[in-house]
């Protein structure tokens, strides 16, 4: 893809994910319909990682917004299994990029974005009165090399 056709894609996402974001206050489910939008716009980015990377394109970040917005509009109405699903997948996203050769910096960055998914998971197991979800993934995060690795820098 073009430099031009992934920053449209990426302006794309953001009108998407704005719109979302203010639909989500009101409770309803066209929110959750513009984040997965946002979230199909965003793969496509993610099937040109490298070159968004070259573009200054925050990729990354990008699908870890997705995928967050998605939580929180998931526990918003109630749909705990979809908030639960989404949750882990931008923690594992994270546990993933660990395991890349990533520059220093982005080995920082990555410290900071697991501790937020963490935190934001904790939140979806306590707001769905599914505490033992949280105490279940620490412990496969003390199991996950990647996560011990990333704790160690």
């Amino acid at each position: 893809m073009s430099k031009t056709d992934l920053i449209k894609i990426e302006k794309d996402w953001k009108l998407i994910t704005t719109s979302g974001n203010k639909l989500v206050t009101e409770k309803t489910i066209v929110a959750i319909t513009n984040y997965e939008n946002a979230l199909k716009k965003d793969e496509v980015l993610m099937e040109n990682q490298m070159k968004c990377i070259n573009f200054g394109i925050p990729v990354m970040p990008i699908f870890l917004i997705s995928c967050n917005n998605l939580v929180q509009a998931y526990m918003v109405i109630g749909k705990w299994d979809m908030a639960d699903k989404m949750a882990q997948r931008g923690l594992f996203y994270i546990l993933h990029l660990c395991s890349q050769n990533l520059h220093p910096q982005a080995s920082k960055k990555l410290c900071k974005w697991i501790v937020k998914q963490i935190a934001l998971y904790k939140e979806f197991a306590f707001r769905s009165k599914q505490p033992t979800k949280f105490l279940e993934l620490l412990k496969n995060l003390e199991k996950n090399e990647n996560y011990c690795m990333l704790m160690l820098k």
